[in-house]
């Protein structure tokens, strides 16, 4: 199982992850995580332990900050031992999962607490990602600021181009400015030049596959986001992702099963309520509404909330004729995007065509502007 974890976690390029050999030799033993730490020159640790009691099996694991002991994550697994096999690639899958989005919010919220002068390129990077994960509009223009400024400084490192196309097309979806596509033409240059730069880094891809499926290119799209699934499986955002360019290809049926498993793999994660709100709009588009309400309202009470998210619990509050709720979500929806329009809003490329027409003329009917 721990051979396993270790091959999970190297699997998510953002993590340097210390070789089996180097850590195996600690087994059996009690020592101090941050000696540990200093040993092998790593920020956070992963330890746990498997007990057997007659039939059952229990797994403990725990994910200790190396520099100030504190733990970050811990988790307990326990399971029938039926099948030995299926419980190692579950409880693995569900470890390995949890631990990198763990380790990327206590990575963005080092880089915020740091001194401007004291920040390396990782700390802008972080920054960045504190400012794209916030989905404001003025969070969004940071964060292509950020990422572009890290592009610079370091052109050889892929995740800030990928970034840096991420912060543009989620800018363009959110806050549909007047220059999209010129933003998407960008967007499409800074993603080649990650998958360039590393053609097996599974956001790299992600990132890209988004772009292209945002200008209507599903066919390209589809293929990276199933290549990104490949490389990393327990990835929660990556199967987000393949869900949303299916979403966006109309392929909806396809594209539910991708928003559960990222669910199930990461229920806490920086990108929940995205996934809810994606699960919301796909059964919106297949006119299952009481359900599309039901994963809408829990998207508009999880953190930062995005534009789409009061457009789709609006839009299906107004066709279940629910008229006084939705004036209401109509006017929570223009606080949130003062600027936006029935006309606009309905050549937004979230989903397909017919589905966003449908969308935004529940809004207009009320209280959306033309």
């Amino acid at each position: 199982m721990a051979e396993d974890i270790i091959t999970g976690l190297s699997r998510f390029r953002s993590l340097f992850v210390t070789a089996r050999n180097s850590t195996f030799g600690y087994k059996g033993q009690a020592p101090d995580v941050r000696a540990v730490a200093r040993t092998l020159a790593v920020r956070y640790v992963l330890e746990g332990s498997v007990r057997r009691g007659g039939s059952r099996v229990r797994v403990t694991a725990q994910l200790v900050d190396a520099e100030t002991g504190n733990h970050i994550w811990a988790e307990r697994y326990d399971r029938e031992m039926d099948d030995i096999f299926a419980i190692q690639d579950e409880v693995t899958e569900a470890i390995v999962a949890a631990i990198a989005p763990e380790i990327s919010d206590v990575e963005r919220a080092r880089a915020t607490r740091k001194p401007p002068e004291s920040l390396d390129t990782w700390d802008l990077y972080q920054r960045g990602l504190a400012a794209f994960y916030a989905s404001t509009e003025a969070g969004l223009s940071s964060a292509i600021a950020q990422f572009d400024e890290v592009c610079a400084a370091d052109p050889g490192f892929a995740p800030a181009f990928a970034m840096a196309a991420g912060a543009r097309w989620r800018h363009v979806i959110h806050f549909e400015p007047d220059n999209r596509v010129e933003i998407l033409e960008t967007a499409l240059e800074k993603a080649q030049r990650a998958t360039t730069l590393d053609p097996r880094d599974a956001v790299c891809l992600c990132h890209a596959g988004e772009v292209l499926s945002m200008l209507g290119r599903h066919e390209m799209a589809i293929p990276k986001l199933e290549e990104a699934v490949a490389l990393n499986p327990a990835d929660a955002v990556v199967r987000y992702f393949l869900g949303s360019v299916l979403r966006r290809a109309g392929r909806f049926d396809e594209a539910l099963p991708h928003f559960d498993s990222a669910m199930r793999l990461s229920p806490r994660d920086v990108w929940i309520t995205g996934m809810l709100t994606d699960k919301a709009h796909v059964l919106f588009a297949l006119e299952r509404y009481e359900e599309a309400l039901r994963w809408a309202e829990r998207a508009r009470t999880s953190p930062n909330p995005r534009t789409m998210t009061f457009a789709v619990h609006a839009a299906t509050l107004s066709l279940l004729g629910r008229d006084a709720e939705a004036t209401a979500a109509v006017a929570d929806l223009r606080a949130h995007a003062p600027n936006l329009t029935y006309t606009r809003y309905r050549e937004n490329l979230f989903g397909t065509p017919e589905v966003m027409e449908r969308l935004a003329s529940g809004l207009r009917k009320h209280g959306l502007p033309v």
